[in-house]
């Protein structure tokens, strides 16, 4: 399991398809990972769709580094979006 040593971020309302979002859950997430327990309070996620106001997304890998298809079941709407991913740093 690896993590972004920094992301940078900017406020926008122009957020499309493709784009990588960072984005507030309703409640936090936990799950176990390699003899660890991760708790999130955010999500930094690829739109894959937009539904009326609420945006599609889904992480471009699982925790295992592999392709990830699935689509998140939470869809964020512009107010839970803190901003658009301009760059990672690993």
């Amino acid at each position: 399991f690896s993590c972004y040593n920094a992301i940078i971020t900017y406020k926008t309302s122009d957020i499309q398809i493709g784009d990588v979002i960072v984005y507030k859950l309703p409640e936090p997430i936990s799950y176990f990972v390699m003899d660890e327990t991760i708790v999130l309070d955010y999500l930094i996620h690829r739109v894959v769709g937009i539904n009326g106001s609420r945006f599609v997304t889904r992480g471009d890998t699982d925790h295992f580094g592999r392709h990830n298809a699935v689509k998140d079941k939470f869809q964020p709407e512009k107010s839970d979006v803190v901003g658009k991913v301009s760059k990672i740093f690993y």
